[in-house]
């Protein structure tokens, strides 16, 4: 997956979003075998949607109901 800005830094709010973004889109095109089952790389993705989806949720970004 090839990110405009280095995942290990600090993120600003704006790079977070897009990080969040571009994952799930990176699973869908990545991540799923020919039965719709999640891939390595697909487990990986979904690992970092909740990772990401808690920090922005910490941030303020994201509304979890």
């Amino acid at each position: 997956m090839k990110l405009p800005f280095d995942v290990h830094a600090d993120l600003s709010d704006s790079q977070l979003e897009d990080f969040y973004d571009i994952v799930p889109e990176y699973l869908f095109e990545h991540g799923l075998n020919e039965n719709d089952e999640h891939t390595k790389d697909g487990l990986t993705c979904e690992n970092i949607i909740t990772k990401l989806a808690i920090q922005m949720k910490y941030r303020g970004l994201l509304s979890l109901h």
